[in-house]
């Protein structure tokens, strides 16, 4: 776990994460987790950008997922996905980061499209 802030013209906050880095670590991610702690999340490293789908298959809890750019910048945003749902959701374009929180996150601290990750905390060691 390590901590990893975000932040933008809505403000900062830090959140607590776990890191899935490996490709067992990144198909399994949040599946069968059936609660995650307030201001916690996982976040996803892919080796290089590229386009991603996720899905809530076998995942107990709503969440939001954010995806960024190598840079650190927010390109989408998937609000409160559902739980169990297989509707796919994209990042669209290419990205090398997805930080999934808890559902409703996003809005209740008003995080918005013009959000960026601190790099400096956001790889694995």
């Amino acid at each position: 776990m390590r901590d990893l802030r975000l932040y933008g013209d809505w403000g900062e906050l830090t959140f607590r994460v776990a890191v899935a880095q490996t490709p067992e670590q990144i198909e399994r991610g949040l599946m069968f987790v059936k609660s995650l702690a307030k201001n916690s999340g996982m976040l996803f490293v892919y080796p290089w950008e590229t386009k991603v789908w996720f899905w809530m298959k076998n995942t107990f809890i709503p969440l939001d997922i954010l995806f960024f750019n190598s840079k650190g910048k927010m390109t989408k945003l998937h609000k409160d996905a559902k739980p169990h749902d297989l509707t796919p959701k994209h990042s669209e374009s290419r990205i090398k980061y997805v930080l999934e929180l808890n559902g409703g996150t996003t809005d209740k601290h008003n995080i918005s499209q013009n959000t960026f990750m601190d790099l400096t905390k956001a790889t694995a060691v």
